[in-house]
């Protein structure tokens, strides 16, 4: 337990404010904790969310002191509160129907947030400044010690799949007929496969537990309230901002990989000189150069490369430029959001047609997932997922469909994709 004196701790936090106090405080405290995930599970606020990006920090945070459900509203929130971050995201298509409890634009600004990296470990409290010491005081006393979490996997069986095997068969042979291809040289058709649990889901242990197979990955948490809950371990960059520098990638087409190094490596070199993959991330890499040249300059593109996973392997180019001054992440997502990699090509028409055919809602499936600061932004895109609705769990994969493409094997890639959470389910 903290042990503070309140006219202390309200010393220490407006004792050197003269005049007209800012409309939030914010304080820190060194901590000490050896789960991220186990601290958060302990916690019981409505809103509870987890982010880890590829350099290693991790941060939980609970409680939502300002909740934007609009991006055109996002600029003038960073402008008041310059020093916070907006945790959320949006989802794949804010125009087609969401999931229960998981709103089209979600960007918190919590109340409490646990940052771990390497070095250091803090735990802020942002709060209001009409708030006392007291109160602040009565929120530290509420958080709980971290529990250790235990992936025990309840029994899951698979009660539907959307699409079916025939019906993907049927929408990768009508999306590669030469007219559809004319129209949209790519789409990206995805599936759903639902499980039924016969208990309780702990999906932060599952999270914990996928987290560490792919510890080089994003890895994100997000639930609205009790027993619903949306969470992954994406290997996909979105984009992430420092300050007017911009890192983003083009990852795209997929090959087979194996635990034998000497085969890994040998099934790279084949993934590398593919022609119908590298057709693939082209039509990504080139999408999001257009979509920046408007907004940036000095664009510069990196030679093709591998991205290593559990059971693939991915085809990846290293995307950089500096943004234009007035460039805000509200322009960066609307432009880069959806990119080729989760839609396809033309962006509009491929989500026209998957919200014509495809037969389930994709909600925040392949949405964009991570925080916005005025010094820096980071998103994922949400892939390598699952959708937790109390006993039942919803997995997603998908594949892009170009030109030479086959339904058996794009079938087969789906498989991979979603092999490493299968072998968690025992499924």
């Amino acid at each position: 337990m903290l042990m503070i004196d309140p006219k202390q701790l309200d010393r220490a936090i407006w004792g050197k404010q003269e005049n007209k106090l800012p409309t939030m405080q914010s304080i820190k405290f060194p901590v000490k904790v050896h789960s991220a995930l186990g601290w958060l599970a302990a916690q019981s606020d409505m809103y509870k969310g987890y982010w880890q990006d590829r350099e290693g920090e991790k941060v939980c945070y609970l409680g939502a002191l300002i909740k934007i459900t609009s991006l055109s509203d996002i600029s003038s929130y960073l402008a008041q509160y310059p020093e916070q971050r907006f945790y959320g995201g949006v989802t794949f298509d804010q125009t087609q129907p969401q999931w229960p409890g998981f709103p089209a634009c979600q960007f918190i600004l919590p109340q409490i947030e646990l940052r771990l990296n390497d070095d250091e470990q803090w735990l802020y409290i942002h709060n209001w400044q009409s708030m006392s010491a007291e109160q602040r005081i009565a929120t530290l006393k509420s958080l709980r010690s971290e529990t250790k979490l235990r992936w025990q996997s309840p029994q899951f069986k698979l009660v539907a799949q959307h699409p079916s095997q025939p019906m993907w068969h049927s929408l990768v042979n009508s999306v590669t007929q030469a007219d559809a291809l004319k129209a949209c040289p790519k789409v990206v058709l995805a599936r759903q496969s639902i499980y039924q649990a016969n208990e309780h889901i702990n999906a932060l242990a599952l999270l914990e537990q996928w987290q560490q197979l792919q510890p080089d990955n994003y890895a994100f948490y997000l639930s609205n309230q009790p027993d619903q809950s949306f969470f992954g371990v994406p290997p996909e960059r979105l984009y992430q901002r420092l300050g007017q520098s911009l890192a983003t990638e083009a990852l795209a087409g997929t090959g087979q990989s194996s635990e034998q190094q000497h085969t890994r490596a040998k099934l790279g070199q084949k993934l590398l000189h593919d022609t119908k993959n590298n057709h693939e991330n082209q039509f990504v890499a080139d999408a999001i150069y257009q979509a920046l040249t408007s907004m940036s300059q000095n664009i510069q593109i990196a030679p093709m490369q591998l991205v290593e996973q559990r059971h693939l392997q991915h085809l990846c180019q290293k995307i950089t430029a500096q943004l234009h001054p007035h460039t805000t992440d509200t322009d960066l997502l609307t432009a880069l959001h959806p990119t080729p990699a989760v839609a396809g090509l033309p962006r509009v028409k491929a989500q026209h047609y998957l919200a014509e055919h495809e037969p389930f809602d994709r909600g925040w499936y392949a949405g964009a997932v991570g925080f916005i600061s005025q010094k820096k932004s980071d998103f994922t895109v949400a892939i390598r997922c699952a959708h937790q609705n109390q006993q039942q769990l919803s997995v997603y994969a998908g594949a892009g469909i170009v030109k030479g493409s086959e339904a058996q094997s794009e079938w087969q890639e789906l498989q991979r994709k979603s092999a490493t959470i299968q072998g968690l389910l025992n499924v």
